[in-house]
């Protein structure tokens, strides 16, 4: 006797794809491995004051080099270029950092390949939490801009 492997739209209701779980349960360990495991509320509030402080730095910087002349369009430029540039680092490290981590701190990732997930949208879930993460830093940083700045930003 054969065993049959369900086709997705063989599957009994109530159970998912391997695939979605694999991702669904990556996002959420990459979230708690992203927040190091801390309480969601102390969590948010570092989310918030992070990208708050990278923004007043660049602030800073912009008005002793120029007096102060956030009129121009170079400002909007470069805050704007600055906020966007968080996704650069998030994208970069985000899966190479969950192999490394997966690899050499917990030990886990050899046991990963035995299992029956699939690997790679394993880690793209677990890329996910630093895409969210960034995405929250980069909508905060505008908001930030635009509220408190008066920054300019034509959308057409």
């Amino acid at each position: 006797m054969t065993a049959v492997t369900p086709t997705p739209t063989q599957l009994p209701t109530g159970t998912t794809p391997v695939s979605w779980r694999s991702f669904k349960i990556a996002a959420w360990l990459g979230w708690q491995i992203e927040s190091n495991w801390a309480d969601p509320f102390l969590f948010a509030i570092y989310s918030l004051i992070k990208p708050l402080a990278a923004a007043a730095i660049l602030v800073v910087m912009y008005s002793v080099i120029t007096g102060a002349d956030f009129d121009s369009p170079v400002f909007a430029y470069i805050f704007l270029g600055n906020a966007f540039y968080t996704y650069v680092g998030a994208v970069m490290t985000g899966l190479s950092w969950a192999i490394i981590d997966d690899r050499e701190h917990y030990k886990t990732l050899k046991y990963m390949y035995i299992a029956p997930i699939n690997v790679p949208v394993y880690l793209a879930g677990r890329g996910v939490a630093k895409f969210l993460v960034a995405s929250i830093s980069v909508f905060v940083t505008i908001l930030f801009g635009v509220l408190f700045l008066r920054l300019k930003i034509n959308l057409l």
